[in-house]
């Protein structure tokens, strides 16, 4: 069987082979002001049903099989903070895997009116 290539599109480890892939990551969160936004990560395209976690806890699932744009936002952690990011990948033998770019967005926090 063929090596998973991070990054590479639909993974041809896959072919033909069902089974299960993990991706595993450490970065460091960019600058900004906790107090107004929050960082969540996007996958611009995930095949294969999938569970994504964020320093150990589970932030995300996608069911379906097909490709799909997946954001997950990540626990609240400061500007700096190291998150760890694992996703767990489940391809029916259709070449799964993570299929595009995966990038750090910020998201403006809701005012809560009192």
């Amino acid at each position: 069987m063929p090596p998973v290539e991070v990054g590479r599109g639909p993974q041809p480890a896959f072919d033909d082979n069902p089974g299960y892939a993990v991706f595993r990551t450490t970065a460091r969160l960019p600058a900004f002001d906790p107090e107004r936004r929050m960082a969540a990560i996007s996958f611009t395209g995930i095949k294969g049903s999938a569970r994504v976690f964020a320093n150990g806890e589970h932030r995300a699932s996608k069911v379906d099989a097909g490709a799909a744009p997946v954001t997950v936002p990540l626990p609240d952690c400061g500007p700096g903070a190291e998150v760890t990011l694992s996703v767990l990948v489940r391809s029916e033998g259709n070449r799964g895997g993570i299929t595009g770019n995966v990038m750090v967005v910020m998201g403006e926090r809701s005012s809560e009116v009192g």
